[in-house]
């Protein structure tokens, strides 16, 4: 049970003296933070070089899929990493996570074509979903409600470093050495991570909790089949086959989403169930934007990696104020007005970056845009994030975070084959086109607008009444 893990003196007390990095808590902090470090470098990292994979590579088309193919991975990976902590804890997901992320590293460096690279892409993603579901579950069993506003401002700045020099050394060892380095470049980070995190994970006392669940898993790939067939369909040249092919997509993935998330998920029912719908629009609007951010950028301005991959650290950046934001505003304002706050700045964001894709507008206006985006993600995902910490049934965290996890994958997954589909389609050749991003950007922005409707739905509460 998770209470047993909680109250365990071989972990931590949860009197939450000293907050994070009191004695208590210090090493199991670091250790979430220096894993989420390594996570870190290779978002910003990758995301920075793949618009070169596409020069090499080819395979303008099968651009989307690099995102999609690792989110939809990611959320497999997070469902059977929140069955198992649940059964005995989180070490064991934890070392499958380490081992699966440095093969798909190799494979991604070393993909002869498009499709491997997707091949390591996939594994990549369900080693971050079991990682990721490790992260959550742990500061959901080890630290008390007090602790959690600032620990999940950490987190966000763990993004700092990775934001502020991902980005241009990437772009610059891909400029150099080629952008294949960039991915074994990573590799040596989840080794030292495991070193520093491995102590205090094993510290943890074996859970015998919830039997292992097969049909969760199941359903991960039910519903991962089920978005992969849905987004196959966007590229489609022939359209009858394009709508069966969604349509049928749909009728896969809907029943198992609605088994792994909170029951009235889609009516955004008042609780976790708005929260997971709120988080999955939120990353669909945001991301649907940045993923092409790097590809506008080179394409479109002719600016090199290095240069292209700024704005994301800006964003990086912001992300983080914005979290710290919220844990100093937390106690003051309502969730739902922060969460509509950075709605609104996203959009806002976005709505500043297009100028951008125009020869007369300076380049450095893109920093000022994804900042003001990013500013927006560290509002709205910190207190989603805590919405759901908090609402987590005793005894099924794994479960409950992993929720959160898959609407994250989700929103990534849908936005950058949705964006993928529409970038290509209006593009010719293996070069964006302006309208392309334009149609893609004011998409993102209506989702956004119906994500701010429905956060109506969250409780009307400050963070210290949960």
């Amino acid at each position: 049970m998770a209470s047993d893990l909680i109250s365990s003196p071989a972990v931590v007390t949860t009197n939450g003296d000293g907050g994070p990095w009191s004695h208590a808590y210090r090493r199991m902090t670091l250790g979430l933070l220096l894993t989420i470090v390594a996570g870190a470098f290779e978002a910003m990292a990758i995301a920075t070089i793949l618009p070169e994979t596409v020069d090499e590579l080819g395979g303008l088309h099968l651009y989307g899929w690099l995102f999609s193919a690792f989110t939809l991975a990611n959320l497999v990976g997070v469902v059977v990493s929140g069955g198992e902590i649940d059964h005995s804890g989180p070490w064991r997901p934890f070392v499958a996570g380490i081992v699966l992320f440095i093969v798909g590293l190799s494979i991604g460096g070393s993909a002869p074509t498009m499709e491997i690279l997707i091949v390591g892409r996939v594994v990549q993603g369900f080693a971050s979903g079991l990682l990721g579901s490790v992260a959550y579950a742990v500061i959901r069993l080890v630290y008390p409600e007090e602790v959690r506003p600032r620990l999940l401002a950490l987190w966000a700045t763990a993004w700092v470093v990775p934001g502020l020099v991902g980005p241009a050394v990437a772009g610059l060892i891909a400029e150099t050495a080629g952008w294949r380095w960039v991915f074994f470049g990573i590799i040596p980070f989840p080794l030292i991570a495991t070193a520093l995190t491995a102590k205090p994970l094993l510290k943890l006392p074996t859970r015998e909790g919830q039997p292992r669940d097969p049909a969760h898993i199941r359903d991960a790939l039910l519903l991962a089949l089920g978005v992969s067939v849905f987004l196959a369909a966007l590229g489609r040249g022939q359209i009858v086959l394009g709508i069966v092919m969604a349509v049928a997509g749909i009728i896969i993935a809907i029943p198992p989403f609605l088994r792994l998330t909170p029951p009235g998920v889609l009516r955004a029912t008042p609780g976790p169930a708005a929260g997971v719908i709120t988080i999955l629009l939120l990353n669909i609007g945001f991301f649907g934007v940045e993923a092409f951010i790097p590809l506008a950028l080179t394409d479109l301005r002719d600016k090199s990696p290095a240069f292209a991959g700024l704005p994301l650290t800006a964003a990086a950046l912001t992300w983080t104020a914005g979290a710290w934001a919220f844990d100093r505003w937390a106690k003051q304002m309502r969730r739902v007005t922060m969460v509509r706050l950075g709605f609104a700045l996203i959009s806002i964001g976005i709505a500043i970056f297009l100028p951008v894709l125009l020869p007369g507008t300076p380049v450095i206006v893109s920093f000022l845009s994804w900042a003001v985006a990013g500013l927006g993600m560290g509002l709205a995902f910190s207190s989603l994030q805590l919405i759901v910490l908090d609402t987590a049934t005793e005894g099924q965290e794994g479960l409950a975070t992993a929720g959160m996890q898959l609407a994250n994958s989700l929103g990534i997954a849908i936005s950058a084959g949705i964006g993928g589909a529409v970038v290509s389609g209006l593009s010719s050749g293996d070069e964006a086109s302006a309208r392309a991003i334009v149609v893609q950007s004011a998409l993102m922005i209506a989702i956004l607008g119906f994500g701010w409707l429905v956060a109506a739905r969250l409780p009307e509460r400050s963070a210290d009444a949960a």
